[in-house]
């Protein structure tokens, strides 16, 4: 490696017009001087393009290389793999064009893959910025402890990885990554599918402090407030990482304790939502491993209500009933309100 290697920014850009002033103020910022932009438009139906357009002579002064193209709507993985293409950095970061970078951002990550040549990844702390008030460092304020070195198993069991905050050897994104296999996939979460398969083969450092600022829209698949959505998207992050299970395995404690939480999930959110399909997968798989626990009654009960939704309400009235007549035996003075 160079001692200043170029590094390329990947970014897709949604209907993102009221936030791309300050996506573009974050690039504009930055403070490492060898930088190559691929920004492209994924059919957006507002004003993005026209924003995009309007700052395209500002990106050429700042970057080495700027690839800014429109497309019909195909979707961000898609675009990724286009984008993964036309890269000719040594190293490659992905922010959206929601997100800002802070002006070190990229200075930071390609100074501590230079100090240390056999790390892979790098990626730090992030602000959270929502519509009301911005949480700083968020992994250091709720006390996250973000593990380093092969970090595999450990994000196997949850992602700490912060995208808008990461920065990879392309080299090994285009050895280990393959977009257009997540898109086949259907994956929702293609950054955390990306980072799995990268630290199955080369070790990952964290920064500790905010590189970037991720904003935490009400309206995203992340933190929607619809609770059939929010599922959706609990189940697509869980389907990463039983395929990458199936793919590579790991200790089979981990395995037990990954798929139970995932038919668990499943039959008990199924059963909420009266969702018939995933509560009677869920309930089958548990029925089969843990027949001493679910192969009850009560739990066929459960699981057969969701076939129609009279039966459902009546079996969660009982079980509302049942909770109550609990509590009331244990504290008499509680009174149902």
């Amino acid at each position: 490696m160079s001692d200043r290697p170029l590094v390329s920014i990947v970014t897709s850009c949604y209907n993102h017009e009221k936030f791309l002033d300050d996506y573009m103020a974050g690039l504009l910022s930055q403070t490492y001087p060898r930088l190559e932009l691929i920004l492209v438009d994924d059919g957006s139906c507002d004003g993005s393009w026209e924003k995009i357009q309007s700052y395209e002579g500002k990106l050429r002064q700042k970057f080495e290389r700027v690839i800014c193209e429109r497309h019909e709507n195909r979707g961000l993985i898609r675009e990724l793999a286009f984008a993964l293409r036309q890269a000719t950095g040594e190293f490659f970061c992905i922010t959206s064009s929601d997100d800002v970078y802070l002006p070190h951002m990229v200075d930071a990550c390609v100074s501590y893959l230079l100090r240390h040549p056999e790390v892979g990844a790098v990626h730090g702390d992030t602000d959270y910025v929502y519509e009301d008030r911005v949480e700083e460092s968020h992994w250091k304020s709720i006390g996250r402890r973000i593990p380093e070195g092969y970090i595999y198993e450990d994000l196997l069991e949850d992602n700490f990885i912060m995208i808008t905050s990461a920065c990879f050897q392309t080299q090994l994104v285009r050895r280990h990554v393959d977009f257009n296999a997540y898109a086949s996939r259907n994956y929702l979460l293609e950054d955390y599918a990306m980072c799995l398969d990268l630290a199955k083969h080369t070790p990952f450092g964290y920064i500790n402090r905010p590189l970037a600022r991720y904003r935490v829209l009400p309206q995203s698949k992340s933190h929607t407030s619809d609770p059939e959505q929010k599922f959706e998207h609990w189940k697509g992050f869980f389907q990463i990482k039983l395929d990458s299970l199936a793919q590579s395995g790991a200790p089979e404690t981990l395995r037990a304790r990954i798929e139970g939480h995932f038919y668990k999930g499943l039959y008990r959110t199924g059963y909420e939502l009266c969702l018939r399909e995933d509560c009677w997968r869920g309930y089958q798989w548990l029925v089969e491993r843990y027949p001493e626990e679910f192969k009850t009654r009560w739990h066929f009960l459960r699981a057969l209500s969701t076939y129609q939704r009279g039966l459902w309400r009546l079996v969660k009235h009982l079980q509302e009933v049942q909770i109550f007549s609990r509590l009331r035996e244990r504290f008499p003075s509680f009174q149902k309100n």
